[in-house]
C-alpha cells in the first residue's frame, strides 16, 4: 500500500504505521516487544533498494532515533541502537557527498558511544550494532570506521570488567565478522589481541571464544 498508494496515503501510512512503530519499538516496556516492532520494520529494512524507500527510512529514522541514543533512560538508548543498526545505513538520496559522508560519520559515531556507554547493557548491544553493520555492509564501511570501532572493541571491551556480557558479545561478534572474507586480513591482526579470553574467569566468555 505504501508503494502503490497516492503522496497522501503514503505520508500517513510513513506517520502513523511505520514512524510508530519505529518509535515503540525504543520506547517499549520490554526487549521483547522491542523486538517484535523491529522485526515488522524488517521487510522495510531490506528493501533499500526500492523506489524512495530509503529516503522515506532516513526522514523516519532521523524524526527521533539520534535524539533517543542520547537520552538519560539506558534502556531506550539501548533499544534505539539496536534499532539504528537495522536500519543503518541510513542515506538521504538527495543529500550531496559530502553531506551523505556525514551523515554516515554521524551514525558511526553513534555507534562508538553505545559502546562506551556507562551501562554494560547499552554497551553489549553496542557490540552486537557494530559487528552486524559491519560485517554486512564491510565494503560501504569507512576503513577509518572499522578500524577504531574494532579497535576500542578489542582494546577496552575483552578487558570490561564490570560485564561479562560485554565480554562474551566481542567474542560473538568478532565470530560474526569472521564470515565476511573481506574481514580476514583486518582480524588477522585483533585476534591474537584477544587470546587472553581464552582464560576469562567467566565460563560465559570461555564458551563463546570456543564456539
Amino acid at each position: 500500500a505504501w508503494k502503490d498508494g497516492d503522496p497522501a496515503l503514503q505520508a500517513s501510512i510513513e506517520l502513523n504505521f511505520i514512524q510508530e512503530l519505529a518509535t515503540r519499538s525504543c520506547l517499549a516496556a520490554t526487549d521483547d516487544l522491542s523486538s517484535r516492532c523491529r522485526r515488522v520494520l524488517r521487510p522495510w529494512h531490506r528493501s533499500k533498494d526500492a523506489e524512495g524507500v530509503d529516503e522515506m527510512l532516513f526522514r523516519v529514522h532521523s524524526a527521533f532515533v539520534f535524539r533517543y541514543l542520547s537520552c538519560a533512560n539506558a534502556g531506550i538508548r539501548r533499544r534505539a541502537g539496536m534499532l539504528l543498526a537495522e536500519a543503518m545505513p541510513l542515506q538521504d538520496p538527495s543529500l550531496s557527498a559530502a553531506e551523505l559522508d556525514d551523515s554516515l560519520q554521524e551514525q558511526f559515531d553513534c555507534l562508538k558511544r553505545m559502546i562506551k556507554d556507562p551501562c554494560p547493557h547499552v554497551r553489549e548491544a553496542g557490540v552486537h550494532a557494530i559487528c552486524r553493520v559491519i560485517g554486512v555492509y564491510w565494503e560501504a564501511v569507512p576503513a577509518g570506521s572499522i578500524r577504531t570501532l574494532l579497535n576500542t572493541m578489542v582494546g577496552e571491551l575483552t578487558v570490561d570488567g564490570a560485564s561479562p556480557a560485554v565480554r562474551a558479545a566481542v567474542a560473538t561478534g568478532l565470530a560474526f565478522l569472521l564470515d565476511c572474507p573481506l574481514s580476514v586480513p583486518t582480524l588477522q591482526a585483533l585476534l591474537p589481541r584477544c587470546r587472553h579470553m581464552l582464560h576469562d574467569p567467566a565460563v560465559q566468555v570461555r564458551m563463546c571464544m570456543v564456539d
